[in-house]
């Protein structure tokens, strides 16, 4: 069965729209492990899920009028994730859509497959609104796009993009 692991931030609400999915998978016989903050893990762990500290705490978060959002450079060159990835054979990423920028960086850093869940609902179709939440954090994210370019160049990417 599959190893698979859910990148969450610290936000409850975001815990229990996939809290179910991960029991009926666990039930099925897969593995699930949770990635995150340190405030994460009591969330996680009142549920009788599997978690693993990825990231410090969340000093990051986001200002109320944003999305929540994860730490770009430390995903970009592997520090959080690389040992979480190795130690757990993780085969799949499970993570909510309005992670769909972090989630091009995990599908090529490691080469595995994501999953995106839309948690929400919005009229917006899932391409235009991964679209506008990846070239916003791509605006935002100025000093970390050099990174992400030349990770994306190192994965291979370069044949598809030029």
């Amino acid at each position: 069965m599959a190893n698979i692991a859910v990148l969450m931030d610290s936000e409850e609400g975001h815990l229990f729209s996939t809290s179910r999915l991960a029991k009926d998978l666990e039930k099925r016989g897969h593995h699930i492990w949770y990635l995150g903050f340190r405030d994460t893990e009591r969330l996680v762990l009142k549920q009788n899920l599997k978690f693993l500290r990825v990231f410090g705490d969340d000093s990051n978060r986001s200002v109320p009028d944003e999305l929540p959002h994860l730490p770009i450079r430390p995903l970009i060159s592997g520090q959080v994730l690389d040992s979480a990835i190795q130690s757990i054979g993780c085969d799949l990423f499970l993570t909510l859509s309005m992670f769909c920028f972090e989630g091009i960086i995990l599908r090529h850093r490691y080469s595995r497959p994501v999953v995106l869940l839309r948690n929400h609902f919005s009229l917006s179709t899932r391409e235009r609104l991964c679209r506008e939440l990846v070239i916003g954090r791509l605006m935002h994210s100025t000093d970390e796009a050099y990174e992400l370019v030349e990770m994306l160049l190192g994965a291979g990417l370069h044949q598809k993009l030029f």
